[in-house]
């Protein structure tokens, strides 16, 4: 892993990793631990050339399951979905901000890229949400793949972040891995 940048939002509109990447890494990760401002969801896009791919050729599959405190309870649900608003990589109910009983949660957010550059693929991603909501006490976690569909098989540029309403603060991190 070499870490190429580190974005450090508080309350911001959006965050954004563009043009880092390079031929010197055929796979990069995001880890990030954040808090919206709203109940909301982190949506994401992917840039071409410095700019938010905003057509409605993203795919997504995903899966995601909740566990509740101190019970057996478990849910999960498969959802597919193509849109032009980016793709939802995870969602917060109830409680949204760093007010929990042990006042750290927030969500935790992975996210693997997998040959940005490469012109045989479409581009896609992988990520892992994790969140906890004092609202019945459920720990929430999401798996979902996306892709960009547009069958160019240009790479992207970048990837941005951004909540549907309100405002994110937290940590992104972005590392290269080498081969």
């Amino acid at each position: 892993f070499v870490k190429l940048s580190t974005v450090v939002a508080s309350t911001a509109a959006n965050v954004e990793f563009d043009d880092l990447f390079s031929t010197t890494y055929d796979y990069y990760k995001i880890f990030c631990r954040y808090y919206p401002s709203a109940a909301s969801e982190l949506h994401c896009r992917f840039n071409r050339s410095g700019s938010a791919v905003t057509t409605s050729n993203y795919d997504y599959h995903g899966c995601g399951g909740e566990g509740y405190s101190g019970s057996a309870n478990n849910s999960q649900s498969l959802y597919a979905e193509d849109q032009a608003q980016g793709i939802i990589l995870g969602s917060v109910g109830g409680d949204v901000d760093d007010t929990h009983a042990d006042g750290f949660w927030g969500c935790i957010l992975n996210i693997d890229i997998y040959d940005p550059l490469g012109t045989v693929v479409n581009p896609t991603i992988y990520n892992n949400e994790t969140h906890y909501s004092s609202n019945g006490g459920r720990f929430i976690n999401t798996s979902s793949v996306v892709t960009l569909s547009d069958d160019t098989f240009s790479g992207i540029s970048g990837i941005l972040l951004y909540p549907n309403t309100g405002t994110v603060t937290g940590m992104f991190s972005l590392y290269g891995i080498k081969p």
